[in-house]
């Protein structure tokens, strides 16, 4: 019976989703930090990617795209950073594709991607130094989640260190993201840098990848409870 009961709670769980996605997500914006965001005149045009190394000036936006396992050492992390990365690159066209010649950088958002998900310490270095420059506190303690992340700067993370503050900074922390939405994170997050840009320092977190993320969650739970009744039922 409590089965059952389960079951119908998450069925009408599921339901108040899909009725407040009808009802709110033809209006719905992001929010950066508290109250709307104050937009600013879009920068970034487009979106190009490379492997993290040696920094270049010039880009309008920065986006490192980071993880950190902390004291968690049993999360599997690495399932969403490894699709994160995929998604990327396979819908980002890579700067190694262009000459310097072909394109203005100031106009592009620059994701950088770590060669290799093994290398734990570049990652951690990136975000001890945003941890120690930044003043958002929730940024700060978002940091110490597994992620991954991605964190856009309007400056290479080198040179916000040497002048040892970030006011500009758009971040999103997938720590908890349903594997099955990160497609239409990745799209509505460079879609964000090419409208919106970037003013103040906040979390990226749009009310329709919230009630995406609730329904693919519900939609999994029903299914481990409807796994559960036909065992029952054997």
């Amino acid at each position: 019976m409590k089965i059952i009961k389960n079951k119908i709670v998450a069925i009408c769980i599921y339901f108040s989703v899909i009725l407040l996605g009808l009802i709110f997500i033809p209006g719905c914006s992001s929010s950066i930090g508290s109250g709307m965001v104050k937009r600013v005149p879009p920068i970034v045009r487009s979106n190009l990617w490379d492997y993290l190394g040696q920094e270049t000036e010039g880009y309008g936006m920065y986006t490192y795209v980071l993880f950190h396992r902390g004291e968690n050492q049993g999360y599997n992390f690495h399932i969403r950073y490894e699709l994160l990365i995929s998604l990327i690159q396979s819908s980002t066209d890579s700067v190694q594709d262009y000459s310097p010649k072909d394109f203005e950088k100031t106009y592009f958002n620059l994701f950088l991607i770590q060669d290799g998900p093994n290398n734990q310490g570049l990652s951690k270095n990136i975000l001890t130094k945003l941890s120690l420059i930044t003043d958002d506190n929730e940024l700060r303690k978002s940091l110490l989640n597994p992620g991954p992340f991605l964190i856009s700067i309007k400056k290479p993370i080198g040179t916000a260190y040497k002048d040892k503050k970030i006011d500009e900074v758009l971040y999103l922390d997938l720590t908890n993201t349903n594997k099955a939405a990160m497609e239409e994170v990745v799209i509505a997050y460079k879609k964000r840098l090419i409208e919106g840009g970037v003013d103040g320092s906040g979390g990226f977190k749009p009310l329709k990848l919230s009630l995406l993320e609730l329904i693919l969650d519900t939609d999994d739970y029903i299914t481990i409870v409807k796994t559960a009744y036909a065992d029952l039922l054997k």
